[in-house]
């Protein structure tokens, strides 16, 4: 995800989006991927996500880079706690598309950028594409074989047009959709997995809705399933929607 992160972050500094003065908002942060990578070219960054978990595992990040510039909420990216024109630019990676509302989340981003404000939001593409998530998803259905395989879905976020319309709708305008591909590496499946249960959205849902001790249990289970997947293989890839738009 960090790779998806750079290159979201490259696309808004392109815009002139981030600099010095930029007061940043980051919405469904997780852990802080996005935000850590920047924080030392913004002047701040409020930073959102309804993870408690999330929110301390970012703390922790903050405190051993002896970073000041970050506030954390605890709250929920489609009813934001902020004033409206408040923020210079705004990222949501890979955390709105799992929104139930994705429009409301949208026109949250909206209300609170200030006019000729940027947005980034992410997307993974069609799980068939990403031979990463596929084998993610594997690894769940090993520990809920109940639990079924996601269809591909023209009305989501992995559809590019959908994605465009969804934004359009909401106010934003200089629309651009970038497909990015990147390929992620890890020394050992097991490593695979503790990478992806960090910041990977069902998997940080699944941890919460099973609690530590058993999400332990169940992690021995999908990483004897990888082994078995995967073999010696090291390196997966995933594909994403990374779209950039502009606040009229």
């Amino acid at each position: 995800m960090e790779k998806f992160s750079q290159t979201g972050l490259e696309l808004l500094k392109q815009r002139g989006a981030l600099g010095g003065d930029c007061r940043l908002l980051d919405v469904a942060c997780g852990p802080g991927t996005t935000s850590l990578l920047c924080a030392d070219q913004v002047a701040c960054i409020d930073a959102v996500d309804f993870s408690e978990n999330m929110l301390a595992r970012f703390a922790q990040h903050l405190s051993d880079k002896n970073l000041g510039n970050v506030t954390l909420h605890h709250g929920d990216g489609q009813d934001l706690p902020f004033a409206s024109d408040h923020f210079d630019a705004a990222v949501s990676m890979f955390g709105l598309m799992f929104f139930p509302d994705r429009v409301a989340g949208m026109r949250e981003l909206w209300r609170v950028l200030v006019p000729g404000g940027s947005v980034l939001i992410s997307s993974w593409a069609p799980l068939a594409r990403s031979t990463a998530l596929s084998a993610l998803f594997e690894a769940v259905q090993a520990i809920d074989p109940s639990r079924p395989f996601p269809a591909p879905d023209p009305t989501s976020l992995e559809n590019p047009k959908v994605f465009a319309t969804e934004l359009a709708q909401v106010g934003f305008e200089s629309i651009h959709l970038h497909e990015v591909t990147h390929d992620l590496q890890f020394t050992s499946t097991d490593d695979f997995w503790d990478k992806m249960s960090v910041g990977a959205v069902p998997l940080v849902m699944l941890r919460k809705q099973l609690g530590e001790r058993q999400f332990a249990s169940a992690s021995v289970v999908a990483k004897a399933r990888l082994r078995e997947l995967l073999g010696d293989r090291r390196t997966l890839s995933s594909t994403a929607h990374l779209a950039i738009a502009t606040k009229s």
